[in-house]
C-alpha cells in the first residue's frame, strides 16, 4: 500500500512529465516557425476555470510577443460548461 507522501510524489512526477511533454511540443512548433518563410501568425486555444490553462497561455503569449512581435496572435478561451446536453 502506498503512503500519502508516495502518492503525492507520483502525482507531482506525472504532472511534471506532462508539462515537459507540452514544452517539447511548443519548442518544436517554434522551431518550425523560425524555419518558415511565410509565417502569418499563431492561433492559441486555452482553458479557463482552474488548472494551468490561463497561466500557461499567458506565458506562451508573452513569449510569442517577445519573439514574434509583428505576427498575428489570436487567443481563444474555452470556458467550462456547467452541464453538457446531448
Amino acid at each position: 500500500m502506498l503512503t500519502e507522501n508516495q502518492v503525492q510524489h507520483i502525482v507531482f512526477v506525472s504532472e511534471v512529465t506532462i508539462i515537459y511533454a507540452i514544452f517539447c511540443k511548443i519548442m518544436c512548433i517554434l522551431f518550425q516557425a523560425d524555419q518558415s518563410t511565410g509565417l502569418q501568425g499563431f492561433l492559441i486555444f486555452h482553458s479557463i476555470g482552474g488548472g494551468t490553462g490561463s497561466w500557461f497561455a499567458f506565458l506562451l503569449m508573452e513569449r510569442l510577443l517577445m519573439d514574434y512581435g509583428k505576427n498575428s496572435k489570436l487567443k481563444f478561451a474555452i470556458y467550462p460548461a456547467p452541464q453538457v446536453m446531448l
